[in-house]
């Protein structure tokens, strides 16, 4: 079970377009781990609520989802908190971690409509190649409509995740947005350090922007998005582009995103929740340690995004963010400050979830809505505004 803990994380991105190369699926998830998933998906909230071994978890006025109590009483919760450092030893332990997290996050992700198309690219990035893959979804509306594109940026702590873990969600949000979402890889710890990823992330941008008309996208209609890591890289993406005097995203699409990586921060719900609801202050405490561990750069706006002096001129953005997740006031205050620098921002609290639930969408209903919720007004947003 111990094992099993890695791999259900919560917690826990060139002048000419490249060479395509095959469009590989994601591993499946073990048939041991995927019945597990079945019964959660195919058991009801009621059937759950009565195997819990206490009351439903109360906090802040706000339920958490039977099924997620469920899930965590049984996997994460009274048990010794698992050692990343020696856990992770080797380049091999670290790989062997990484795929079990692409299958697990992969078959816990709600099914989506198939692709119109896919294809697997690789861009140049300033370590090296980075890959990519995008997504053109089925079109429901006008066959000329030009459609907003997404740059998507998986979470995973800098630690794990990839576009094979996404892959399931880069598919939901491409179909139900109608856009087209290209979702990218970056350099990850503890092989590398900050600001690796935050500059790969860059590197994938300018490539979507520079070309989101030869994939067929809206050029003035291009976004940045992505979760937890990905969500923190997003903001500084478009932090980055605007203080630099380049076009930068049109809207930010960030699913509970890290916007504060001091570990000092002080928000209330980091002190309320960050114990025993997936992701947990031990997690952060070693992603701090292993991808930022200059104590210094960690106040830099680059690592902490809330720490910048003004969101002026930022894109209009809408966050996602779960009741139970330790860093829901991150994603409060992060809109707060976007909406006083005169910002349109939208903040959507769902009360009953954690951390990640993009990845408890295939059997958790409020998780399924909240993402499927998430996409849909990405796409009404997106189109609504006014070409920059």
């Amino acid at each position: 079970m111990r094992r099993y803990f890695l791999r259900s994380m919560t917690a826990l991105a060139a002048a000419m377009l490249p060479a395509v190369v095959a469009t590989a699926a994601p591993q499946p998830m073990p048939a041991e781990e995927q019945a597990y998933y079945d019964d959660l998906k195919n058991h009801s909230n009621e059937w759950f609520k009565e195997r819990l071994r206490g009351p439903q978890d109360v906090v802040d006025g706000m339920t958490l989802h039977p099924k997620i109590q469920y899930h965590l009483e049984k996997f994460t919760r009274n048990g010794p908190q698992p050692d990343y450092g020696k856990v992770l030893v080797s380049p091999e332990a670290v790989a062997k971690m990484r795929a079990s997290v692409d299958s697990n996050w992969a078959g816990r992700t709600m099914a989506s409509a198939p692709m119109r198309k896919t294809e697997d690219r690789t861009v140049a990035g300033p370590g090296g190649p980075l890959d990519i893959r995008i997504y053109w979804p089925e079109v429901t509306g006008r066959s000329d409509e030009k459609l907003p594109v997404l740059l998507y940026l998986h979470g995973g702590g800098w630690l794990f995740g990839s576009v094979e873990a996404l892959d399931p969600a880069a598919r939901m949000i491409a179909n139900h947005a109608q856009a087209i979402v290209v979702s990218g890889n970056y350099r990850l710890t503890p092989e590398n350090r900050f600001p690796a990823a935050q500059d790969d992330a860059l590197a994938l941008f300018r490539w979507v922007r520079d070309h989101a008309g030869e994939l067929g996208g809206d050029p003035s209609r291009v976004a940045i998005g992505g979760d937890s890591a990905g969500g923190q890289m997003s903001v500084v993406t478009s932090l980055r582009l605007r203080d630099l005097g380049e076009k930068g995203p049109a809207y930010q699409l960030l699913f509970y995103p890290a916007a504060d990586i001091r570990a000092n921060s002080g928000y209330a719900s980091l002190k309320s929740l960050g114990s025993n609801f997936g992701l947990d202050i031990h997690f952060a405490d070693y992603i701090r340690s292993t991808y930022f561990p200059d104590v210094q750069q960690r106040a830099n706006p680059d690592a902490s995004p809330l720490l910048a002096k003004s969101f002026r001129d930022m894109p209009p953005t809408l966050i996602g963010v779960g009741g139970f997740d330790m860093l829901r006031d991150e994603g409060k205050e992060l809109a707060n400050r976007l909406r006083a620098d005169g910002v349109p921002a939208t903040y959507l609290l769902f009360p009953s979830l954690i951390h990640g639930f993009l990845q408890h969408s295939y059997a958790v209903d409020d998780a399924q809505t909240a993402s499927l919720e998430m996409a849909r007004i990405f796409g009404e947003q997106v189109r609504a505004l006014k070409p920059r």
